[in-house]
């Protein structure tokens, strides 16, 4: 990345090349709107009908929206990103819903451009990317959407998953690379050794 080797140079060290670069990380999406153009072309028009059209409108997807966050709070894989305050929670909600309209060749409300940056510091894996969208579409089941729609409207939303994952993906490519550069040694020791592993382990199973 020219970036990277640049900031190389100028003798910046490794540490701070890497803090960098997951600070402008997030920028990306502003820069390529390839993602976004995707996104927003996915929606197919069938017999004069957009696929928000075709599953029953806005109110359809709130319905969708209302039964997700409820499953999603349930659910043990992904519930801890989703305990949060009333407002909040809505703030989501109603985002999440302009998001979803807009996929189905709705109104464009919400930016896609925005994602990567909202979700960067989160450390959203695949596995909580398809928690949801294993979710999703039962919710989706739940409020009677046909399935040939459902699958429409997934292959829109599995192409956020980059916008959504990036963050994670970049944090555990700078740790890799660390490894292979420093060897396990070093974390062991960043880890407190012995000492700091076993309370390590103990908060994780608090």
């Amino acid at each position: 990345m020219n970036i990277e080797r640049a900031l190389s140079s100028l003798g910046i060290d490794d540490d701070t090349v890497d803090e960098i670069m997951v600070i402008l990380e997030p920028q990306r999406t502003s820069v390529l709107s390839g993602q976004k153009k995707r996104v927003e072309s996915g929606a197919r028009f069938v017999d004069g009908k957009n696929l928000l059209e075709r599953v029953g409108g806005e109110m359809t997807i709130e319905g969708v929206v209302d039964t997700l966050f409820s499953a999603l709070n349930l659910d043990p894989r992904v519930k801890f990103f989703f305990h949060l305050d009333a407002a909040r929670t809505r703030q989501i909600k109603i985002r999440l819903t302009q998001l979803l309209i807009g996929a189905c060749g709705g109104p464009k409300l919400y930016d896609i451009a925005r994602l990567k940056p909202a979700h960067f510091n989160h450390n959203i894996t695949d596995y909580h990317f398809d928690a949801v969208c294993e979710n999703l579409r039962v919710s989706c089941e739940v409020v009677d959407i046909p399935p040939a729609f459902i699958d429409e409207l997934m292959e829109t939303v599995v192409k956020l998953r980059q916008e959504i994952t990036s963050g994670c993906t970049i944090r555990l490519e700078i740790a890799h690379r660390n490894i292979e550069s420093a060897g396990t040694a070093s974390l062991y020791s960043q880890l407190g050794k012995k000492d700091g592993i076993v309370v390590f382990v103990d908060k994780l199973f608090k």
